[in-house]
């Protein structure tokens, strides 16, 4: 019965190496990463967000295709802005002994501005490690300048450019409040591109006393517009004007305490009544456009006139719905052009996702409009 034993033991030992050999034949030994294995998983990824790529997902909404790459054909990339780093973005990661250099591999974009020089995308690291950055490009060649290094590890759900006082105000949370923190344009392009030791220094903060969160902020005729995003209910949108911000509003380096934070409060002029599940807001001379998503569903920009100060931008006021690709986040209208952020691209959207959309992509608005009205008009008959 022992000898059995032995033989059958024997018997599978050897398989299981026969095994064993077989397997190392077809597969070869185990790979270690390597630099080449990282840079060819990067092509990989990026080669999903190629323009012929972009122009099919553009192709499947009315009116798109020829809003972006009809009116932009001839512009550097068709009008768009390849979305930086969002699987290797290099950063900084805070630690009980200091700062320490850290490589995010699953950032989410999320909120878009543009000024006169550049296009700028917040974004946060999914695994909630590395500090949330925002992402420089130039404006003119789309060429990615730098990674600035934000405090802490906020949502950045939105951006602003302020031209009057050339800021960038940016959405955060700070005490469990709604925040928002501004940074001077000549700090942005004085901050080191290659390994920053620090998060770069704010000029502004505020804490916001009458929204429950920050969740988009847009610049408009001398106000902050700041949105709240609401899943099960209508979000809303208040307005601040930015001299109560600027004047007496804590400066760099003030640290806030249970004495002194509720004199740094601050609470808004006007509200409204707002469509559900907001993530953008942008405005023109007479309209305002509200961008909506949530999940995997199609997203939509909703237009109303701002004319006569409306009451509420609920969707029945509303004079028009674009549909839009899932996960649209932030849109900020520059001139005529309007910019739109997807976070589709993001690894922790792009499997389930219909479309992966890794750019920034520019419409001509009028274009846009016109689509979208020819479209209702086409279903109406």
């Amino acid at each position: 019965m022992m000898h059995l034993e032995k033989r059958t033991t024997f018997l599978l030992t050897g398989c299981l190496l026969l095994l064993s050999a077989a397997l190392w034949l077809i597969f070869g030994p185990a790979k270690t990463v390597t630099e080449q294995a990282i840079t060819q998983s990067r092509q990989v990824i990026y080669a999903r967000f190629t323009l012929p790529h972009l122009k099919r997902d553009l192709g499947y909404y009315q009116g798109l295709t020829p809003a972006s790459f009809g009116q932009y054909a001839k512009a550097t990339q068709s009008g768009t802005y390849l979305v930086p780093d969002l699987d290797q973005a290099q950063m900084l990661k805070k630690t009980p002994a200091g700062y320490k250099a850290y490589t995010a591999e699953m950032m989410t974009p999320q909120g878009g501005t543009v000024t006169p020089d550049y296009v700028i995308v917040s974004a946060y690291d999914h695994q909630r490690q590395g500090n949330s950055i925002l992402s420089i490009m130039d404006k003119r060649t789309g060429r990615h300048l730098k990674n600035i290094i934000l405090k802490g590890r906020p949502h950045v759900g939105g951006i602003t450019y302020d031209p009057e006082h050339d800021l960038l105000w940016v959405c955060g949370r700070k005490k469990a409040r709604a925040q928002l923190f501004a940074i001077k344009l000549t700090t942005i392009r004085q901050y080191p591109a290659d390994q920053p030791q620090k998060p770069i220094q704010y000029q502004y903060s505020t804490l916001l006393k009458s929204i429950t969160r920050a969740s988009l902020v847009s610049y408009h005729d001398g106000a902050l517009w700041i949105g709240y995003f609401n899943i099960f209910g209508d979000s809303n949108v208040q307005s601040f004007q930015v001299s109560a911000v600027i004047k007496g509003r804590e400066k760099a380096g003030v640290k806030l305490t249970a004495r002194n934070i509720r004199s740094n409060e601050l609470k808004s002029e006007q509200r409204w009544q707002a469509v559900d599940k907001i993530q953008g807001l942008t405005f023109s001379d007479t309209r305002a456009y509200f961008s909506q998503s949530y999940g995997l569903d199609d997203s939509w920009i909703y237009v109303f006139a701002t004319t006569g100060r409306p009451q509420q931008f609920t969707p029945e006021k509303a004079l028009l719905k674009i549909r839009m690709p899932a996960h649209l986040e932030q849109i900020t209208l520059d001139g005529n052009r309007l910019y739109a952020v997807f976070e589709s691209g993001a690894k922790a959207y792009a499997l389930n996702a219909k479309t992966r959309i890794g750019r920034v992509v520019s419409f001509d608005i009028d274009t846009l409009v016109k689509e979208a009205k020819q479209n209702d008009d086409a279903k109406a008959q």
